[in-house]
């Protein structure tokens, strides 16, 4: 009985030595990198969150804390002299078979977080990415059978909207292989795109937030901004609703050449998603003439209106 007390405060010894206090940060800092690439590794396959994150940290904590006391472990039998009397020897045998059979216990702990993380690596391999969707962007139907226009008030029956350019402004088919129907004013101009997916048979987008976060979406704006000029600058960004359904919106300025002719300009962008497709307001002029121009512009994209959903 008091070998087993003895045993069970050696054992509870070595838990506090080696997952405790000190000894924790240090098991951290060894299981911080591979730790840190099974992360890495999930969040490319989607796996991502802050509850898997800290699983998987912990379990390689616990891991390292292991191979420290088993290396400690070994350590301290070479240093330990040998003891001839019988009666010692027996109750190294005993205390050894006991420490054995805790090592054991451990180990199998340890193994089966090695197998639980294979487990969940090897689902996440399986089950298709977002690329390996059966998802196509259709072409774009500007056909004048779908067009409506009664003044500045336009009106598309294959892709259910309508908007209301601002008065005086010209309006027409857009030139861009996505942008149904623009207004223009000298430099300023305000675009409808529209993109249609093929979602291969999946569920359409209830809302924009199906389609991604905000951030995603303005990384998107970014990154193609940034191909195109040299000093692209995000002003402002956000969230909000037009016709009552989640939009997001962004607000960037940048710099365009014609021939010698420069302008710097300032781009409005909302972004509303329904069905199988996403829908862009783009609107744009030069900086100078923003903060003029800009009313009109959320007047127009105030009148955006979703129809037949």
């Amino acid at each position: 009985m008091n070998t087993q007390d003895e045993n069970n405060k050696q054992d509870q010894s070595a838990w506090k030595k080696y997952f405790s206090g000190k000894n924790f940060l240090i098991n951290g800092l060894i299981a911080i990198i591979p730790a840190s690439l099974v992360v890495g590794i999930l969040r490319e396959l989607g796996f991502r969150g802050a509850l898997v994150t800290m699983g998987i940290l912990f379990g390689f904590v616990y891991l390292a804390g292991l191979v420290r006391e088993k290396i400690s472990g070994k350590k301290q039998e070479k240093s330990t002299p040998k003891v001839i009397e019988k009666s010692v020897e027996n109750q190294s045998v005993i205390t050894n078979n006991n420490k054995n059979k805790s090592s054991k216990k451990k180990w199998i702990w340890a193994g089966i977080i090695l197998i639980a993380l294979v487990v969940i690596i090897a689902l996440a391999s399986s089950s298709p990415s977002e690329n390996e969707q059966d998802i196509s962007l259709l072409k774009t139907d500007k056909s004048s059978d779908y067009s409506e226009q009664v003044g500045n008030l336009y009106r598309n029956t294959k892709y259910h909207f309508r908007i209301k350019f601002p008065e005086g402004w010209k309006v027409g088919v857009g030139d861009g292989i996505h942008i149904v129907q623009k207004a223009s004013f000298e430099n300023s101009t305000i675009s409808v795109i529209v993109q249609q997916l093929d979602l291969g048979g999946e569920v359409g987008f209830s809302s924009i937030k199906d389609a991604g976060t905000s951030k995603e979406f303005i990384d998107t704006v970014l990154e193609g901004a940034t191909e195109k000029f040299s000093d692209v600058k995000i002003i402002n960004h956000g969230e909000t609703k037009i016709d009552n359904e989640p939009a997001y919106w962004v607000e960037y300025s940048a710099s365009s050449q014609v021939l010698d002719y420069k302008l710097k300009m300032t781009n409005l962008i909302y972004y509303i998603a329904k069905g199988d497709t996403m829908y862009s307001i783009s609107a744009g002029t030069a900086t100078d003439d923003y903060s003029k121009i800009k009313p009109l512009f959320l007047q127009s994209v105030s009148t955006f209106v979703l129809e037949n959903y």
